[in-house]
């Protein structure tokens, strides 16, 4: 399928359709794409973060949701998914700052389903500390 070079976000839509249908290698095609036509799009940072995550590629997840970060220090899901994979890595401590990072952001927009979410992994990281 030919997408239009004019709209990252068409990119960055599918490579989520690919990423959640298993195509990993197509989703990292269109959120690379994504990125070339816009290299400050945090989004696509964070998505391809994501795909990472799936491929097992767990450093460059972290570089891609610290690049989202980077971008948009207020993009909550970046430290929410970056958080994730710390804990995975075993880095509670950065875990736990991740987390109350975005937990401070969905809470300041409302986001109350996330907030709720990020304070129950913050109580779970706490509880092994």
């Amino acid at each position: 399928m030919l997408l239009d070079d004019k709209f990252p976000d068409t990119y960055i839509h599918w490579g989520n359709f690919r990423l959640k249908n298993n195509d990993i290698i197509g989703a990292f095609s269109d959120f690379n794409k994504a990125i070339a036509l816009k290299p400050d799009n945090a989004s696509a940072y964070n998505y391809r973060g994501n795909a990472n995550i799936e491929r097992g590629s767990m450093q460059d997840a972290i570089k891609d949701y610290t690049k989202a970060i980077e971008i948009n220090p207020e993009y909550a899901s970046a430290y929410y998914n970056r958080g994730l994979v710390l804990t995975d890595l075993g880095k509670v401590t950065e875990a736990i700052s991740d987390f109350e990072k975005a937990a401070q952001l969905f809470q300041d927009r409302g986001e109350e389903d996330s907030y709720k979410d990020a304070k129950v992994r913050l109580q779970e990281l706490h509880s092994k500390t």
